[in-house]
């Protein structure tokens, strides 16, 4: 039996496409964070705004969120930070629960807090990640 080999295809940058929309004013009920690294590059770069839609705080795998760390009541001392959400099935003495974890960056060894109940985590979320904002009707970092 001959197994046709499978043909190499070279990637290859495609400059404009984006898997987060991309907005040229603030919707009203979001805000903007700056990114300052490129821990969520490709779909968020350095130098780039993220626009975070304060209304949906519920969490859901593989999104990413704008979460808070400190006292939620008292937002002097607060903390933000962009994060993914994840959740894995987590061994506990009273059995398997499913456990949700902030990951801050995509790729290689990153920082994860966890695990969380849905509850803990969505109270600490403050909105998802719904674009990217191009102020003046520039363009987005490539």
């Amino acid at each position: 039996m001959y197994i046709h080999p499978t043909p190499s295809v070279p990637s290859a940058p495609q400059p404009g496409l984006r898997a987060l929309p991309s907005f040229t004013e603030i919707p009203s009920g979001h805000l903007t964070f700056p990114i300052t690294d490129d821990r969520f590059y490709p779909h968020l770069d350095r130098g780039e705004f993220a626009v975070i839609y304060l209304s949906d705080r519920e969490p859901q795998r593989g999104e990413l969120f704008l979460i808070a760390y400190g006292a939620s009541d008292d937002f002097s001392g607060v903390t933000y930070r962009l994060c993914g959400t994840v959740a894995r099935q987590v061994r506990t003495p009273e059995g398997e629960i499913e456990g949700w974890f902030a990951r801050h960056g995509l790729y290689g060894p990153v920082w994860a807090e966890g695990p969380m109940t849905r509850d803990h985590i969505a109270a600490k979320l403050i909105g998802r990640v719904q674009g990217v904002f191009i102020p003046f009707g520039g363009e987005a970092h490539e």
